[in-house]
């Protein structure tokens, strides 16, 4: 809910500094596909990047006070996706190039639908592993 809540009024509210900045770390995550760890801490800074383009103080700070267990949770999410569904990182970087997308155009429900469908992948892979 959290965070397609927060992608939803990314789009809504994203200023053209938000969309910059977003951009900036989606070509900083496509330089460091092959690098795990920059992988996973810009992975985690996409996600706290889209809740400071909600432009709703109470999103950003829940985003940031679980930021630490998001980033556990994604190393280990990543981990096991992408050994799970034998994809890449490219693929994995695409799926957050589409969420951009959604926020960059301000299309709020494709923005929260994009969201929503990429974390639903990352959970049907933890509960098929756990």
């Amino acid at each position: 809910m959290l965070e397609t809540g927060c992608a939803a009024l990314a789009a809504e509210n994203r200023t053209p500094e938000d969309v910059a900045a977003l951009e900036a770390l989606l070509a900083e995550m496509e330089r460091n596909v092959a690098d795990s760890e920059a992988s996973e801490r810009l992975d985690v800074r996409f996600h706290l990047a889209v809740a400071d383009a909600a432009h709703n103080e109470t999103l950003s700070d829940m985003m940031r006070s679980i930021s630490e267990r998001l980033h556990d949770s994604m190393q280990d999410s990543r981990a096991l996706w992408l050994f799970a569904e034998r994809t890449s990182a490219d693929r994995l970087l695409a799926e957050h190039r589409s969420i951009f997308e959604a926020v960059r155009d301000g299309d709020a429900p494709l923005a929260r639908s994009r969201m929503e469908e990429h974390l639903a992948k990352v959970a049907g892979v933890l509960h098929a592993r756990a």
